[in-house]
């Protein structure tokens, strides 16, 4: 009975465009429609899209229904055809967004990034010790919470804390320098752009190059280090014995100079001989107490060098 009406309503409707008849069927069969609808989009606005849209094909395949079944059925499979056609293109539409909205993300750390790039490290160096430890450990070591955690002594909860404060901090400090942002940006921007990758050959140059500097500043060090004991103590020996004799050196001088002196006068006058003798006199205590004192090597005992020479080497030298 409920079939026969149906077609009745259909062929009136396509015969004389009853509206009437039309409004009969949407009736009679949308809660049908707007159920399956809702149930397989899980949102109401989007089933009545869908419900829209089935009443519209129902319109336009009026005339070529099946006649082996009921409209019942016909709606149902349309109304689940069309809620999952629904569902597809509504999750390829949040996709394109997600992408434009991360590609114009990108675009916005980028120009963030250029921006605060002149300044970021001043600007980490300025924040306090824990701080400044968070920021680097998260951002230019890419540690885990719970690695930072385990690092600070504190627990994952309150890294994480300490992160975001350290961000909101290091923002108002970019502030400072007329720079705006927010902390979720600024964790972008550092994630992506703190650590860069080096030239390729750099590293073998830095260390060919500090090996080389190392043997060409410190020739003596490594040549000292790879010495022998006795080598050592002759060294040292020699060392004394320099000292002792430069020391002796610049006593012979100044005896000369004071020898010389006295010749020139004895060939004066005995008045003029007189005051040469006193200038000499007096001159003497002069020069004695602007003679360099001994180097602290040179008064030293050789046996008692010697003897801490040995107690370096006891010492694992």
């Amino acid at each position: 009975m409920a079939e026969k009406l149906d077609q009745q309503l259909i062929e009136h409707y396509l015969t004389k465009g009853s509206e009437d008849a039309f409004r009969k069927l949407v009736d009679r069969y949308l809660p049908l429609v707007h159920s399956v609808a809702f149930r397989v989009t899980a949102n109401s606005e989007a089933a009545s899209d869908v419900a829209q849209k089935v009443f519209c094909k129902l319109v336009q395949r009026a005339a070529h229904l099946p006649s082996d079944q009921p409209l019942t059925a016909w709606l149902h499979r349309v109304a689940h055809n069309v809620s999952v056609d629904y569902v597809r293109s509504e999750v390829r539409r949040q996709r394109r967004e997600r992408v434009a909205a991360e590609i114009t993300m990108v675009n916005t750390e980028n120009a963030q990034w250029h921006q605060i790039t002149p300044i970021i490290d001043q600007a980490i160096n300025s924040l306090v010790k824990e701080d400044r430890a968070v920021v680097l450990l998260r951002f230019y070591e890419n540690r885990s919470y719970s690695e930072i955690a385990g690092v600070l002594g504190i627990s994952g909860d309150a890294a994480r804390m300490k992160a975001n404060r350290a961000l909101e901090k290091l923002r108002i400090i970019l502030g400072r320098h007329h720079i705006t942002t927010s902390s979720s940006l600024l964790a972008l921007a550092l994630s992506a752009n703190a650590i860069t990758t080096p030239p390729v050959n750099l590293a073998s140059t830095i260390i060919n190059g500090s090996v080389s500097a190392a043997h060409t500043s410190i020739p003596f060090l490594t040549n000292f280090t790879l010495m022998t004991k006795p080598q050592i103590l002759a060294l040292a020996a020699c060392l004394i014995s320099t000292s002792v004799i430069g020391f002796q050196q610049y006593r012979v001088s100044s005896l000369q100079s004071e020898n010389e002196i006295l010749r020139k006068a004895s060939q004066q006058t005995p008045a003029f001989q007189v005051a040469q003798v006193a200038q000499v006199q007096k001159a003497g205590p002069t020069l004695k107490r602007k003679a360099p004192e001994k180097t602290v090597v040179a008064s030293l005992k050789k046996n008692d060098i010697i003897s801490a020479l040995e107690e370096i080497f006891s010492s694992g030298l």
